[in-house]
C-alpha cells in the first residue's frame, strides 16, 4: 500500500498537467482531468484508511492480550 500512496499523487499531477496542457484536444481535458481527480480521491482514501487500519490493528491486539490475561493459564 505504501507504493500505491507514492504512485497515485504522481499519476494525479501528470494527469492534471496532461489535461490542462492538451485542453484544446478532445481527449486532453475530457480524460486527463477526471483521471487526475480519481487518483487524488484514491490517494486521500488510502491515506485515511491507512491510519485507521493501523489503529484498528493495535486495538485488536490489545483486546486479544486482555482476553488472554483474563483467562489465565489454559490448564487451570
Amino acid at each position: 500500500m505504501k507504493k500505491l500512496t507514492l504512485i497515485l499523487p504522481v499519476l494525479a499531477v501528470l494527469s492534471f498537467v496532461i489535461g490542462i496542457a492538451e485542453g484544446s484536444r478532445p481527449g486532453g481535458w475530457g480524460l486527463g482531468v477526471p483521471i487526475g481527480a480519481v487518483c487524488v480521491g484514491l490517494f486521500l482514501v488510502l491515506k485515511v484508511m491507512g491510519h485507521e487500519s493501523a489503529r484498528y490493528d493495535e486495538e485488536r491486539k490489545r483486546t486479544v492480550q486482555d482476553i488472554d490475561r483474563q483467562s489465565g493459564p489454559a490448564g487451570k
